[in-house]
């Protein structure tokens, strides 16, 4: 009777999801600013969130994936602001806790919970030996309660950028980790991935034991690394980015050296043998950046030149819009929704938007290649080149020197060491 009455309650969840997905949207950021168009990419506009060209633009967007009021969470940059508004763009506010959500180092990564009540984020700050940290956290949409993962003695975790919710309560975080970084002891299984996804449970801010042991590790497959998670709508199945890990041999999955989006499916406890991965979309096609519709059934992603959808179980690959990062799935209806799909390459005013080209020679390839997308850029041709032991796998040298401003989309070269 008990597995009957988890089944109906399964089900009945999952209903209700699909009913709340049949009418959705998805948001994503072009141009620094944020739009929204229905699944099949009609109706695009961009919302009028009192943004304008000399404002900070939008770095990364996510939303509610429950059943009540949906909400919007946002990151702006220069500097790093983090707040919520509604989905027609009114309501916006910054979190009242925002002076404390960033660091010395920039950040890229915001999260919800199922209802809206807490956001996730990754804090950046500089360790006591010089290394550069990001510490995945979370706090109320409020302000209230900030929690915390701690683990390797920096006051942070490890180098973890792609932090979201690891349950639709949002009791757990789910992170991005460098292995060999991570304070906690990764399974043997994950020995042969540079990266790793940790579920873990964080601590209130400032708790005097803020280490906790994780739920579970989940690793790639052999020299595979695990990016900027996404969590089903019912806490079953992971969605990330998965990169060919250039320190160990590559696997034939990821054989053009771009990102594809995985899923897999919630494991056991920490310590377990890696989980399986299914590869949904093809191999060069660059993509980044998964979010689950509310339903589950469905995920959006970014491609090299705008934001696609695929189905979970896997299925054809379609692009909705040109010229867009950081899709997030709401269950917002568009008023007068429908129609054939729109095509729209620019802004109000045809403003093509612009990049700010970061310094990446000495980094890691998927570092890199975060990097140059986060700035608004695009990774042109790689280009591999014979170098020291400690050289290989980073980039040796950029066509666009650092900090320069080109047209956003702006293709940049990169030389790897190998």
């Amino acid at each position: 009777m008990r597995g009957l009455a988890a089944s109906v309650l399964t089900a009945a969840l999952l209903l209700g999801l699909c009913a709340a997905a049949q009418a959705s949207s998805i948001f994503f950021i072009r141009d620094g600013q944020v739009w929204v168009a229905n699944p099949d990419g009609s109706g695009q506009r961009q919302l009028p969130t009192g943004g304008s060209a000399g404002d900070p633009p939008f770095r990364a967007i996510a939303a509610s994936k429950g059943a009540g009021a949906p909400i919007i969470a946002w990151q702006r940059s220069f500097p790093n602001s983090f707040g919520t508004m509604q989905p027609d763009g009114s309501g916006y506010a910054l979190n009242p806790y925002s002076d404390s959500m960033h660091g010395t180092l920039p950040t890229a990564t915001v999260g919800l919970d199922a209802a809206g009540d807490r956001m996730s984020y990754a804090l950046g700050h500089n360790a006591f030996n010089g290394s550069s940290v990001y510490g995945p956290r979370s706090i109320r949409t409020d302000g209230a309660e900030p929690r915390a993962i701690a683990t390797d003695g920096y006051g942070a975790s490890s180098s973890s950028v792609g932090v979201n919710f690891g349950d639709p309560a949002g009791d757990s975080l789910l992170f991005d980790s460098e292995t060999g970084d991570y304070g906690g002891e990764a399974p043997a299984g994950c020995a042969n991935s540079g990266h790793l996804l940790v579920r873990q449970v964080p601590q209130p801010t400032g708790s005097s034991d803020p280490d906790t042991n994780p739920v579970a590790f989940y690793c790639g497959e052999s020299g595979v690394n695990l990016f900027r998670p996404a969590l089903r709508p019912d806490g079953q199945l992971i969605a990330a980015e998965a990169e060919n890990d250039p320190d160990h041999p590559g696997d034939p999955n990821l054989a053009s050296g771009k990102p594809r989006i995985v899923v897999l499916p919630i494991g056991g406890a920490a310590g377990a043998s890696p989980s399986p991965l299914t590869f949904l979309t093809p191999d060069g096609l660059d993509a980044t950046e998964p979010d689950f519709s509310p339903d589950g059934g469905m995920i959006a992603f970014s491609g090299p030149d705008g934001i696609y959808t695929v189905p979970a179980a896997g299925g054809s690959v379609a692009k909705i819009a040109d010229n867009g990062t950081y899709p997030a799935w709401s269950p917002y209806t568009l008023a007068g929704g429908g129609g054939s799909a729109i095509t729209t390459t620019t802004g109000p005013g045809g403003s093509a938007g612009h990049c700010k080209v970061p310094k990446v020679v000495g980094k890691k390839l998927a570092r890199a290649r975060r990097a140059i997308r986060h700035a608004h850029c695009r990774v042109g041709r790689i280009k591999k080149k014979h170098a020291s032991r400690r050289k290989r796998g980073r980039v040796l040298k950029q066509s666009i020197k650092p900090r320069r401003v080109v047209k956003s989309g702006t293709k940049v070269k990169l030389t790897v060491g190998r």
